[in-house]
């Protein structure tokens, strides 16, 4: 068995990393395989450097010749199989195997929303086999273009996990810097500026220097500067002479005071002490470009509403700005400025993306009609607790919610309290064991395993 890979271009995207992949894990014993490509790309280097043989075949105005060319290819390297990504490539495939007996496969990876309808109701009528990356995909064009239920199949993209596992991140991750108050009685301090140890007073210059000799540097007790004490004490005169003290100069009304607060200042110097305890900022993100069908403005208004509830957070957007829907982005953009959500962080399009994941402490993601969802599989894979909306792709990859947290669509609300819940219980499901599962039947070597039994199989 010998495959032929007809691919468009060799530049960067979806199914190009996904061919990629295959060509470096392909190992002898599962099949043999060549590649012809009509444009190069920034990914040519990567796939010639590959033990698959690529032959660089361009298209001309005279399609004939370019079909006459590709059909000597396929004769001469004896090819059993042609399988393409795109209904173009399967129909030269289809021109140039005609007559020949070699199978045409075809994989499609999205929707045909704005593509050649009448293309796609021609060519996967005439295929071999069709391809399709998820159950909901299939199912989808079943139905639309009345197709034979049995040769229609299921496919999941695969992915290397031991190249993503070696990123590193290229840029640290921006943060927003917040200064969490805690408030002693009614004097307000920033953690940044409390003393090492709570009762070591801070140095006074003062005009009166026995002031200073009369703090107490006892643990738990409240430093005071004269002129700054508590409203709810009352007018206190600033002479001492005139005000009855005990032994260590302190006033009655101010020995009341700190003796109600011991406990919640005692309960404050523990917090600096022990960093394990202290409130987390928690990062946060969501993977993918501002296209059509990736529905960032939901996470967004989720996040104004974890805002409110106090919870601290940094959010990174990751994805790039696209020019055919520039809106999506500005809207997105505009909604954070608008409700002051300096925590969110757009950083564009990243190359450390499964670095970025490793840093997480959840994922959160949107959809509108995804057909897979790459980034919540490597997210799962990356042992990251991820909240996805239920979409029934999203059903699918996730083993119905087993794997993630499925919220109601366009529900910020609902995506709000079953996040609640996981802060509550960070060990409702255990992720490092989901991550095993999910690498074992996302990976690119049992997607190769699953290629392999579908082009053993016969009518």
């Amino acid at each position: 068995m010998r495959v032929a890979y007809l691919l468009g271009s060799l530049n960067r995207g979806g199914t190009e990393t996904l061919m990629l992949d295959v060509c470096e894990n392909l190992q002898p014993t599962d099949f043999e395989a060549i590649g012809v490509y009509r444009k190069s790309g920034v990914l040519e280097k990567n796939f010639l450097a590959t033990q698959i043989p690529f032959y660089y075949l361009p298209t001309t105005k005279n399609k004939v010749r370019y079909i006459w060319k590709l059909r000597q290819l396929l004769l001469k390297h004896k090819v059993t199989i042609v399988h393409s990504h795109q209904p173009l490539d399967a129909l030269y495939g289809y021109l140039a195997c005609w007559g020949t007996g070699i199978k045409l496969f075809l994989t499609l990876h999205g929707f045909d929303f704005s593509a050649s309808q009448k293309l796609h109701s021609f060519i996967l009528k005439r295929t071999y086999r069709n391809i399709f990356v998820s159950e909901y995909v299939r199912k989808y064009y079943i139905r639309k273009y009345k197709l034979d239920e049995k040769r229609q199949l299921v496919v999941y993209n695969g992915i290397n996990f031991d190249k993503i596992e070696n990123v590193s991140l290229s840029n640290p991750l921006p943060t927003t810097i917040k200064r969490e108050k805690i408030t002693v009685g009614k004097v307000a301090t920033s953690i940044g500026n409390v003393p090492k140890a709570i009762g070591t007073p801070p140095r006074v210059v003062g005009k009166d220097p026995k002031a200073i000799g009369s703090i107490p540097k006892v643990v738990g007790e409240v430093p005071r500067a004269i002129g700054t004490m508590p409203k709810d004490v009352g007018k206190v005169s600033t002479d001492r002479k005139t005000v009855p003290t005990d032994k260590m100069g302190l006033l009655q009304d101010e020995k009341d005071f700190i003796k109600d607060k011991k406990e919640s200042v005692q309960a404050e110097k523990e917090y600096l002490q022990d960093k394990n305890n202290r409130p987390k900022t928690l990062k946060l993100a969501m993977v993918g470009n501002f296209v059509l069908g990736r529905e960032q403005k939901t996470v967004c208004r989720f996040l104004k509403l974890l805002k409110d509830r106090g919870i601290a957070f940094d959010f990174y957007f990751v994805g790039k700005k696209n020019e055919a829907t520039p809106y999506l982005y500005d809207d997105c953009v505009a909604f954070c400025k608008e409700n002051k959500l300096e925590e969110v962080h757009f950083l564009g399009s990243r190359n450390d993306v499964p670095a970025i994941l490793r840093e997480l402490d959840a994922f959160i993601y949107s959809t509108e009609h995804d057909t897979f969802g790459i980034a919540v599989v490597e997210a799962i894979a990356s042992s990251v607790p991820v909240f996805v909306n239920d979409w029934e792709v999203m059903k699918e990859v996730t083993e119905q919610g087993k794997w993630a947290t499925l919220y109601k669509t366009k529900d910020e609300n609902d995506l709000l309290e079953k996040f609640i819940v996981f802060l509550q219980n960070k060990t409702t499901k255990k992720w490092q064991e989901i991550s095993c599962l999910a690498k074992k039947k996302y990976s690119i070597q049992q997607h190769i395993i699953n290629l392999k039994k579908n082009y053993n199989e016969n009518d």
